[in-house]
C-alpha cells in the first residue's frame, strides 16, 4: 500500500497534478486569505511592492491591495462581472507584474483543470480552457498547464495589447474555444488579430482570478 502511494505521489508530481484534495485546498486558502502584495517572491524591495499597491488601488479605483485576495476578488466580481467591457490594463495589474510568483506560489503551480473542478467551475473549464490544456500536455510531455502558466502567457499578451478595453457581449466571442488546431496553447498570434488573443487573455484571466475565487468564497459563506 505505501509503495502504491508513492508511485501515485510521483506520478502526479510529474504530471503537474495535486498530491491529494488536502493539498489543493491548502494552496487556494493560503492564496486567498493573504492579500496579493503578500504573494510577492522573497527578495522583491518594499518599495516596489508599495509603489505596485499604489499603483493597483489607483488603476482599479478601490482600497483593494490590502483585501485578502479572495475578498478583493469578489468585491471586483460585483463591481465588474455585468459590465460588457473588461479593462485590460486592470486584469493585467491582477495578474502580479509579469506573473513574477508563478514558479514560487503553490497555488499557481496547481493544474488548471483541477482548481476549476474545485471551484466549482468545470463548465467553464470546458467551454475556454480544456482545448488549450490539452494542447499544452500533448506538448508538454503529459504535463498538466499550470494557472501560472496561463497567468504568464495572458500576462505577456495583456501588457502589450493594443486596446485598452475588451468587449465580452459579442456572440461571436462568447461561444468558447472552438479552435481544432493550437500550434501555441494560450496564444492565438496571427489568429483574427490582436482583438481576438486580448479577448481570450482577458477571460482565462478573468477565470482564474476573479471568476474562481469569487465562486470559491460564495461557497463558503453559504
Amino acid at each position: 500500500m505505501a509503495n502504491t502511494r508513492l508511485s501515485q505521489i510521483i506520478g502526479n508530481a510529474r504530471s503537474g497534478h495535486a498530491i491529494s484534495n488536502t493539498y489543493i485546498k491548502k494552496s487556494v486558502d493560503h492564496f486567498l486569505e493573504n492579500p496579493i502584495t503578500a504573494h510577492f517572491p522573497p527578495g522583491i524591495k518594499k518599495d516596489l511592492i508599495k509603489d505596485f499597491a499604489s499603483d493597483f488601488d489607483s488603476t482599479l479605483e478601490g482600497s483593494y491591495s490590502g483585501l485578502a485576495f479572495g475578498e478583493f476578488a469578489s468585491r471586483y466580481w460585483e463591481k465588474n462581472h455585468d459590465t460588457a467591457a473588461k479593462d485590460v490594463e486592470e486584469l493585467d495589474l491582477i495578474c502580479l507584474p509579469d506573473a513574477i510568483a508563478r514558479k514560487t506560489l503553490p497555488c499557481l503551480k496547481l493544474a488548471v483543470d483541477e482548481y476549476m473542478d474545485y471551484a466549482g467551475l468545470k463548465d467553464e473549464y470546458d467551454k475556454w480552457l480544456r482545448p488549450d490544456c490539452e494542447a499544452w500536455e500533448t506538448q508538454h510531455d503529459g504535463r498538466a498547464a499550470s494557472i501560472g502558466d496561463v497567468i504568464y502567457r495572458s500576462s505577456k499578451h495583456l501588457s502589450s495589447a493594443v486596446c485598452s478595453m475588451i468587449s465580452f457581449d459579442d456572440k461571436t466571442n462568447n461561444e468558447g474555444v472552438t479552435d481544432t488546431d493550437i500550434p501555441k496553447p494560450f496564444c492565438r498570434e496571427g489568429r483574427s488579430g490582436d482583438l481576438y488573443e486580448t479577448f481570450l487573455a482577458g477571460v482565462w484571466v478573468w477565470l482564474l482570478l476573479i471568476e474562481a475565487p469569487h465562486n470559491l468564497m460564495t461557497s463558503r459563506s453559504n
